[in-house]
């Protein structure tokens, strides 16, 4: 491949040089072959022979049943891959790449993706032909025939057979592939043809972008659920049973995380129909998957648990009390786990977008910092609590005081109760402070959660 390098002066005092794809191979667009140009991550911008990071070229050869498909980039990549598929979508796709193995040699891959799997690569790759590489600098290409009947129909398209939606993809240097290996997840989003394509006609395909408005939608359902309702239910719990000394507190509880229920299952099924099922690509998106699911099934559980629980004076109601806790935080423990992976891979999605990362570190500044809430309540607790600690048995004597250390385990897993039925009661004085922490505590939920939707509501590809 012919290019063109045009030396810069000094970018912030450091000697930079850009290499552009050569403008001449845009020449036979549209005239001699089908060409599929893009800028990875960018896709809805409009490519011109000055930016365009990546250029596809497609020529019929109709006579030798084959396709002549060239593959030019600008940039430093390991691979460039050129997917057809019959939808909008990763899986089922016929890919052929360009790869390299090494600073200086390239090779050509014919593969599939599969429903399920990223990437399989085809060992009988004799529909590939012809193959030529340049790798000079920072330019990046190559090119090959492509025949229209892959070795076998199970892990290929016939070419020339129909229409289909184009993708391309790339993943930035690293380290560098083997030759009969699986291509990694690429780095940005692909780019993806508008429409389908007959790859026997000559047109200059329009791309776009995925829509991760779903995708969107799913994440901010979970974050939803996970730190505004279930944060709040649980707050509740724990921290006020001395404030909502009849019960009060147990309905909140009860009714705001099964709003949380229902809201992080809602979420579960936008993601699952916008993926059409189970995604198979980095161990960060394994881990993800898997973790964010458990904590979904424990959140399910958690419920059966509850409603199966013994009465409060019941000589056994401790085991519920630790289990149903046990179960709880757990549950919390892998639902942000799973949301901070879920933004990390997001942020990476969409090529790295400055507005998620600012909505990712406030999730982070989240999670920490509530313990601004917690503290203060903990503290009261144990050793404010010895107010709270004047209970007589049943024949009116005085029982002993709980120490301060324990009672503040006492306020998490027992009920504000004396061994008679009689509540524990706080000082009048004290009530309205201890509602101001708790309505502070809502509104900064709701607070970080609105900066959050904001941050990812304003991400787009740059």
């Amino acid at each position: 491949m012919r290019s063109i390098c045009l030396s810069l002066l000094f970018i912030f005092g450091i000697p930079a040089i850009y290499c552009a794809i050569d403008p001449s191979l845009f020449d036979a667009c549209d005239v001699t072959q089908t060409c599929f140009q893009g800028i990875p991550g960018s896709c809805n911008i409009e490519c011109t022979p000055s930016n365009c990071r990546l250029l596809f070229t497609i020529e019929d050869i109709p006579s030798e049943n084959r396709l002549l498909i060239g593959l030019h980039s600008d940039g430093n990549y390991r691979y460039m891959a050129l997917g057809f598929s019959r939808d909008r979508l990763m899986r089922d796709t016929d890919v052929v790449a360009c790869e390299k193995v090494s600073a200086n040699s390239a090779v050509a891959k014919d593969s599939f993706n599969p429903g399920g799997r990223t990437n399989v690569y085809d060992n009988d790759d004799s529909a590939i032909s012809n193959f030529t590489y340049e790798i000079n600098g920072n330019i990046f290409s190559c090119s090959f025939t492509r025949d229209y009947l892959p070795p076998d129909l199970s892990t290929g398209y016939a070419l020339n057979s129909s229409s289909f939606f184009l993708f391309l993809a790339n993943r930035d240097a690293g380290s560098f592939g083997s030759q009969t290996s699986n291509l990694l997840q690429h780095t940005f989003t692909p780019c993806i043809s508008e429409s389908e394509v007959n790859l026997t006609n000559l047109t200059i395909i329009v791309s776009s972008s995925t829509d991760n408005t779903l995708v969107k939608a799913h994440g901010l359902m979970m974050i939803l659920a996970w730190s505004v309702f279930i944060g709040t239910g649980v707050f509740m719990a724990s921290y006020t049973k001395f404030l909502f000394n009849n019960g009060e507190w147990f309905h909140f509880h009860k009714y705001i995380n099964s709003l949380a229920v229902i809201i992080a299952l809602i979420g579960l099924v936008l993601i699952i129909y916008s993926v059409k099922g189970w995604r198979f690509g980095s161990v960060a998106l394994w881990a993800h998957q898997l973790i964010g699911l458990a904590s979904i099934l424990l959140m399910l559980i958690n419920p059966i648990i509850a409603a199966f629980r013994c009465r409060p004076q019941a000589k056994f109601r401790w085991i519920f009390r630790i289990i149903h806790q046990a179960v709880g935080y757990t549950s919390i423990i892998l639902a942000s786990t799973a949301i901070c992976l879920g933004l990390s891979l997001y942020y990476a999605l969409i090529n790295r977008n400055l507005s998620v990362a600012v909505g990712f570190w406030l999730y982070i500044c989240r999670l920490v910092t509530e313990w601004l809430f917690f503290i203060p309540l903990i503290i009261y607790v144990c050793f404010k609590g010895h107010k709270l600690n004047k209970c007589k048995d049943g024949e009116g004597k005085p029982l002993p005081k709980v120490k301060p250390f324990k009672l503040f385990f006492l306020n998490i897993f027992a009920p504000p109760k004396c061994p008679t039925g009689e509540n524990r009661k706080i000082p009048e004085r004290e009530w309205p402070i201890l509602l101001l922490v708790l309505i502070g505590f809502i509104v900064y939920n709701l607070a970080f959660y609105i900066a959050i939707v904001i941050a990812i509501a304003l991400s787009e590809e740059a």
